[in-house]
């Protein structure tokens, strides 16, 4: 039955691609809405059983491939890890079908459309299903295939297609490290089944090998490779560039890819082989720097952007850093369930944007838009609910997880929890500012939109506000209706899911031995936050340089982009022309290989010319001659070594020669000169 999760989006989207040209818009609509109906209510089901009944399930289909000891089977593992994602990942692309049936209703594409997110669904499901690391390299592959697809759905737009480009070579460099963490685990390990190298991974602890002179530990080697695939698909510091400009795809896209699925492939990742990450300290305390300066710094990003969807954007890229330095710090149930989390309100945000931009005209930019909150009263009070989640406000979903993330790096006592806990709580001030800034530019200040914009401006359809409405309920009650199961004292909801070093378990603490003040810091930061905003919001701070400065350097993303293309691209491209095309490619191989193959080629044949004479009876007599040649060098090569072969065609030779003779021209040439007793011979 947990195999229909599967089928019903790929079948949905196969029906969409064979019949699409006699399906017209609606029956697209319906074959993928309903698909992902049967998709959530088994998922739904799933999760009941595995994770509150603790039933385990491990189906295998096929012996799939087989190298020398190398046994891959073609199998699905469904624990309890799993049928959380799976939930998430089904009903939020529920919820997305849905909103893209009226929110792309006018577009003359929508059945392509609404088949790339059937695609990706299956992608996405095959990745967070499968039981060993080479099939869900493959889910890995097909997401960031179908991510390519709907960035570039609008592909007459010059924009969409380079931002798909960007983040498909972006997302190739965490591949390859991906790869190479996989070919590890082949050749040391023997394995890419979960169950398997976490069975044998324990007797590798003191595994190193020989890298460039440098002893490299194996688990540590593997650990890094692992990370570098998570940071290069989940958007962290570095590798991040790509997804903000991926918001030039539909934002439904965004909502349901660079929100809430496919961009927390990392985390997911990361907590699937928790059980390698525990034995590699050195990587671990990696994770946790990469995390939190990923959170601090696309936080203070987001206070600079003007682009509404862009804000967005480095809002997820900021709270994928929390989720990231939990798992560095051992807390992978705390990581998960802020991923669980931030799916609702982020995808709520998303869609609640797209609201926005499908009433004023496709206007993203914040400064352009104000005093809507009359036009759009539920999208207002959606954005409002989906803001005060994703501050943590309390008894609000993101109360309940990022807070614990907090607390919990706050009583290790040690220099990863102080920094991530310090950086931590300055990205929560960074978060309060734009959220506080988005909803008051949007909504309250006065308009500086033009006066067609408000004769236009209405509230979204049904179909679009159904979706919405059900993500603020659940962005309000989701959080305090899970914490104890997921992080409960006692609970028994991850069962064998996870695996924590018993030392990285500091739960105990935080409940009994956390000061109330330390509880009370995030919150206060939150409405220093909300209030600063206020304070300096009619404040300008453009006549100050140092202030125009810092506003160039972060509007620009840090300038990452002028570093990777300017820094790094360009002059990797003219090293490339200069050194390899101009020197070695065009200089050695078309310059002094091919024109001197050339020049001899010609020069052997026009000597060759000299042969041809014209006369038969010398065509003849250099065939029995090279068919002579050609029978005794074989038959000497076979019953004689080599020596003895070179002595008898000189004596060959020397046979021949009263017949035969040659000499070399003034022109460099051979010339083969027949005595005439043989051509009178062969004449007759």
């Amino acid at each position: 039955m947990y195999l229909i999760i599967l089928a019903a989006p790929l079948i949905s989207f196969l029906s969409v691609l064979i019949f699409g040209r006699w399906l017209n818009r609606i029956g697209a609509c319906m074959i993928t809405v309903l698909g992902m109906v049967l998709a959530v209510v088994i998922s739904l089901v799933a999760l009941y059983e595995v994770s509150f009944c603790y039933e385990v399930c491990e189906i295998k289909l096929i012996n799939w491939i087989f190298i020398g000891d190398l046994k891959i089977e073609l199998g699905f593992l469904f624990d309890s890890l799993t049928v959380v994602m799976m939930f998430t990942v089904c009903f939020i692309s529920m919820l997305i079908h849905i909103y893209s049936t009226q929110y792309m209703e006018h577009d003359p594409s929508q059945i392509r459309y609404m088949g790339y997110l059937s695609f990706f669904t299956f992608c996405m499901l095959v990745l967070v299903t499968a039981d060993n690391a080479v099939q869900m390299f493959i889910g890995w592959e097909g997401v960031g295939v179908s991510s390519y697809l709907l960035i570039s759905f609008w592909y007459t737009r010059i924009l969409a297609n380079k931002a798909a480009m960007k983040a498909m070579f972006i997302n190739r460099i965490g591949d390859i490290c991906l790869l190479i963490a996989l070919a590890c685990m082949v050749i040391y390990l023997g394995s890419v089944n979960y169950m398997v190298v976490e069975g044998v991974i324990g007797y590798y602890i003191e595994e190193y090998f020989s890298l460039m002179e440098l002893s490299i530990s194996l688990i540590d080697f593997i650990c890094f490779f692992l990370f570098f695939g998570a940071m290069g698909k989940s958007a962290q510091l570095f590798l991040h560039v790509w997804l903000p400009d991926a918001m030039e795809g539909p934002t439904p896209v965004s909502a349901l890819i660079h929100a809430a699925t496919m961009v927390t492939a990392g985390v997911f990742l990361v907590i699937r082989f928790s059980f390698l990450f525990e034995l590699s300290n050195t990587v671990l305390l990696f994770i946790v720097l990469i995390g939190s300066l990923t959170c601090f710094f696309m936080g203070v990003i987001g206070i600079y952007q003007n682009d509404i969807k862009k804000i967005v954007a480095y809002s997820t890229c900021s709270q994928l850093g929390y989720m990231f330095f939990a798992c560095g710090l051992s807390n992978y149930y705390v990581s998960i369930f802020h991923l669980f989390n931030h799916a609702f309100f982020k995808a709520l945000l998303f869609l609640s944007m797209g609201s926005i931009i499908h009433a004023v005209l496709d206007e993203q930019d914040l400064r352009r838009l104000g005093s809507t909150l009359k036009f759009l009263p539920i999208t207002s009070i959606c954005v409002f609910f989906g803001s005060l989640a994703l501050l943590g406000i309390p008894f609000l979903a993101g109360y309940y997880s990022k807070d614990m993330l907090l607390e919990i790096s706050f009583m290790r006592h040690i220099f990863d929890g102080y920094f991530s806990f310090s950086l931590g709580v300055l990205a929560v001030f960074c978060t309060a500012f734009y959220s506080t800034r988005l909803f008051y530019r949007v909504f309250l200040s006065n308009s500086t939109a033009m006066r067609d914009t408000f004769k236009k401006i209405h509230e979204s359809g049904n179909l679009m506000l159904l979706p919405m409405i059900i993500l603020v309920i659940l962005s309000i009650f989701i959080g305090f209706l899970f914490s104890e199961a997921f992080m409960g004292l006692g609970s028994n909801f991850w069962g064998n899911a996870l695996f924590i070093k018993a030392e990285h378990y500091n739960m105990l603490e935080v409940e009994f031995g956390l000061p109330v003040i330390v509880r009370l810091i995030p919150l206060f930061f939150t409405l220093l936050g909300i209030s600063s905003y206020f304070l300096f919001m009619d404040v300008n701070l453009f006549n100050y340089k140092l202030y125009r400065l810092v506003y160039l350097f972060f509007s620009n993303s840090m300038l990452f982009d002028k570093l990777y293309s300017s820094g790094i691209l360009y002059n990797f491209l003219l090293f490339s022309y200069n050194w390899y095309y101009k020197f070695i490619e065009f200089g050695f191989f078309q310059i002094f290989f091919i024109n001197t193959v050339k020049f001899n080629i010609k020069k052997f044949y026009t000597g060759i010319k000299y042969f041809s004479l014209g006369k038969f009876y010398l065509y003849i007599a250099f065939s029995i001659l090279a068919v002579l040649y050609l029978i005794l060098f074989v038959g000497f090569y076979l019953y004689f070594n080599f020596p003895f072969f070179i002595l008898f065609i000189m004596l060959f030779s020397f046979f021949l020669r009263p017949f035969v003779g040659w000499h070399i021209n003034s022109k460099g040439f051979l010339n083969i000169l027949i005595d005439k007793k043989v051509i009178n011979l062969l004449k007759k």
